[in-house]
């Protein structure tokens, strides 16, 4: 069976509601390459419509949506599973609807290190729009479907667990604009919200290494997202969507070229050193860009760091990187840093959109070189 391409998904998509908009309900069972399902789907002003206790499944596959989401009530819902993933085209309706999009992303750090991430998925809400994202959003595994909100309570001696989930929170903070270690701002609280496409730190859990998931589940992220950017300053931004997103398309966008210097920032730390005291840490941050008409990239490996209890770098402390290589194609929830060149604002948007596995290659999230398969060839620079 020939596996079909996104523009043969597009026209199904449009036939199926034009299709579906002339019954109620309907019980349609579509099967694309390995395996995708759409059960119980009911179309009514939105594109892709998914009512009552109805979800639709997705497993190893892309879905094209033109325009909007609607997950209308709240036990409505999408499973992207093994690396499925939806992208949405150029409509501007925006999601909504109290029903969720789940979807799957493994930590790669233990308790004493930091991820960073950024939310593919909002609150929940009748009205249109991206949603806020909070850390009560995240949930704990328990089956294929099923999952129950991870754990957010402080333990005393700051490590999160993996069994039952407990997210340390006093480690997530974001970066919406610094130039030094005070531009960190708190939001492990079970009240803040992180507007979209602002990334967050987030420590990983005791003894997970890179086996921790996490079940992101929430209004899916749709459409041009901004972030006030200031000139001279970094951002802590990342891909906000639930599909990966083309580095190259979001560097070299007319609109973004300007804004910022074009460089991708991605932190690790020395996995060996177990401690959550600043003084003790050991890291850096890897640095990826691509040129814009060769398409060649440049990855400079981090030289790690150490640090004052103030934040300021101490000096290199002589510890080999982990060798953690950052893909052209970035994957959902992988977060970064950027530098601004102008104040301005710095957007994410469908277009940037693409389907790419990470067990392909070319997208991973920011793991060691060997956790993966084949790599893209890569151009590193003089350190």
């Amino acid at each position: 069976m020939i596996k079909p391409t996104p523009n043969i998904r597009k026209t199904l998509f449009r036939s199926l509601k034009r299709d579906l908009m002339k019954e109620k309900t309907t019980i349609l069972s579509i099967r694309f390459g390995l395996f995708f399902t759409v059960l119980l789907c009911q179309f009514a002003e939105a594109q892709l419509a998914v009512r009552n206790d109805a979800y639709v499944y997705v497993n190893d596959e892309i879905v094209f949506v033109e325009d909007d989401i609607n997950l209308g009530e709240p036990a409505s819902t999408i499973y992207l599973r093994t690396e499925a993933q939806i992208i949405q085209g150029i409509g501007t309706t925006g999601n909504s609807g109290e029903g969720a999009l789940s979807v799957y992303q493994d930590g790669n750090v233990g308790a004493y290190e930091y991820n960073y991430w950024c939310s593919p998925t909002g609150l929940p809400a009748v009205a249109t729009g991206n949603g806020l994202f909070g850390i009560t959003l995240l949930n704990d595994i328990v089956d294929d479907v099923n999952s129950t909100s991870a754990g957010t309570t402080h333990q005393p001696g700051y490590n999160g667990t993996s069994a039952p989930l407990n997210i340390e929170p006093y480690w997530i903070w974001t970066y919406p604009a610094g130039t030094d270690y005070t531009g960190w701002v708190y939001a492990g609280g079970d009240a803040t919200l992180i507007a979209p496409g602002y990334g967050f730190s987030m420590k990983g859990t005791v003894g997970s290494g890179e086996n921790q998931n996490y079940d992101f589940r929430g209004k899916p992220n749709t459409g041009t997202i901004s972030i006030t950017v200031v000139n001279g300053s970094e951002t802590l931004v990342g891909n906000p969507y639930p599909s990966a997103m083309d580095a190259h398309a979001y560097i070299w966008d007319a609109e973004n070229r300007n804004v910022f210097d074009g460089v991708l920032r991605y932190w690790e730390q020395d996995p060996t050193t177990d401690s959550h005291n600043l003084a003790s840490y050991d890291g850096g941050y890897t640095t990826y860009t691509i040129d814009e008409f060769s398409f060649v990239p440049t990855i400079v490996p981090a030289v790690f760091k150490t640090y004052n209890t103030d934040g300021t770098e101490a000096g290199n402390s002589g510890t080999t990187n982990t060798g953690k290589i950052p893909e052209r194609y970035i994957p959902i929830g992988q977060g970064f840093k950027i530098l601004a060149n102008a104040s301005g604002t710095l957007k994410a948007k469908n277009s940037h959109r693409v389907y790419e596995k990470e067990s392909g290659g070319n997208s991973a999230f920011f793991k060691s070189a060997n956790s993966k398969g084949k790599k893209l060839k890569i151009q590193f620079s003089q350190l």
